[in-house]
């Protein structure tokens, strides 16, 4: 099978360029991972993941038709972005070694079947050499795309880096698959094997579930493994949240999360936005406020004076409620643009010179004209 068949004239160009340069300095350089699972899926690949057995630098320097690239010299990994457009990852063939589980990974340079063996499953443990013409599969991960199976490389792989676990609900959910060692993920996550990493490794691989068409069905089995303890129905319950953004996923996921200590983990992270993690972080109180108010008699300018000082994560956060449905409507449809046309200079001009009453008195303007539809501030103050 001649997989460089599969690609477009530009991204044969970049790979043909790699070629030439191994192979003039006698190096093995392989399509490795997704690129070549999703090709023997008849599916069209996400990225380029290029290998090769040497320090890619060596071959980053010897081409000159790159317009930009990222190195980095710990992993010795680089992306390459060459001047016709094409991104290609070229990296070195390496195995890993692991001091106790859950750590990052000990990099050590290797070949290409050490490289194989490292990766999480065997539909991503495939390579294809590039100079031969070979596709190299020893762990009998093509078969395994046939039987649509998801299955670890090797023993241990779960407790050494557990974020796997969720990976392997990822490629389960998108391409219809069985996880083969569902038992295996079972038990260690009754080990609490997420308890061997951060917060934040938890959090990104969140988000990349998030970022799944499949979205609600790979959630449905963290919730099913006891991963999270989530109520799917309310996972896309909010006519606000566009289900096309991975954030609006996240808070709906964060509002159907059960557990106080799960909700935790979306505020004291270091990956999402501060805007989110601030409304997370919030959210009982404003739920506390706004719980007040409607038992009391709720104005336009209570609306107003809560709602306006939110941010768009808030807002959409309190819309799962349906007890503010109407609030959050009446707030956009008809107060939301409403605004002063005058200010405290005006005020001056009037000829009233108490500095101190200005935002009193302006407060009290606004208050009117939400309440009571005003719409000239203007008359009604030389009127009274």
């Amino acid at each position: 099978m001649n997989i460089l068949s599969q690609f477009n004239s530009e991204e044969l160009y970049v790979i043909n360029l790699i070629k030439k340069e191994c192979i003039d300095c006698n190096i093995k350089v392989y399509l490795v991972g997704g690129i070549m699972r999703d090709f023997l899926l008849n599916k069209k690949p996400r990225d380029i993941d290029i290998s090769v057995e040497c320090n890619p630098i060596n071959i980053i320097e010897r081409m000159s038709y790159i317009k930009e690239y990222k190195y980095h010299e710990k992993f010795h990994t680089s992306t390459i972005l060459f001047k016709n457009g094409i991104i290609v990852d070229l990296i070195r063939c390496r195995k890993e070694k692991y001091d106790f589980p859950g750590a990052l990974p000990n990099i050590i340079p290797s070949d290409i079947y050490d490289d194989l063996y490292r990766r999480d499953f065997t539909i991503n443990a495939i390579a294809y050499d590039i100079i031969d013409n070979k596709i190299i599969d020893p762990y009998n991960g093509n078969e395994d795309l046939k039987n649509k199976i998801v299955k670890k490389v090797h023993m241990e792989s779960y407790s050494e880096d557990p974020t796997r676990i969720y990976r392997a609900i990822r490629y389960a959910s998108r391409y219809n698959f069985r996880i083969n060692d569902i038992q295996e993920i079972s038990k260690c996550i009754k080990g609490q094997v997420f308890k061997t990493i951060s917060i934040d490794r938890i959090i990104r691989e969140i988000v990349m579930i998030c970022s799944e068409d499949n979205w609600i069905n790979c959630l449905a089995l963290c919730n099913e493994l006891q991963m999270l303890d989530i109520d799917i129905n309310w996972l896309n319950k909010s006519k606000l949240c566009s289900y096309s953004s991975i954030n609006d996923k996240i808070i709906g996921l964060f509002i159907s999360i059960r557990n106080k200590k799960h909700r935790e983990l979306f505020i004291n992270n270091s990956i999402l936005k501060r805007e989110l993690k601030s409304a997370f972080k919030n959210y009982e109180d404003l739920n506390y406020r706004l719980n007040r108010l409607i038992f009391n008699e709720l104005t336009n300018f209570d609306i107003y004076n809560i709602l306006s000082k939110l941010n768009e994560f808030e807002i959409k956060l309190i819309s799962f409620n349906r007890i503010y449905k109407y609030i959050i409507i009446n707030y956009f449809k008809n107060l939301s643009n409403i605004s002063l046309e005058i200010n405290g200079k005006y005020l001056a001009e009037l000829g009233l010179n108490n500095g101190k009453q200005y935002k009193k008195i302006l407060r009290y303007l606004l208050t009117l004209k939400l309440n009571t539809g005003i719409f000239d501030e203007k008359n009604y103050l030389h009127k009274n």
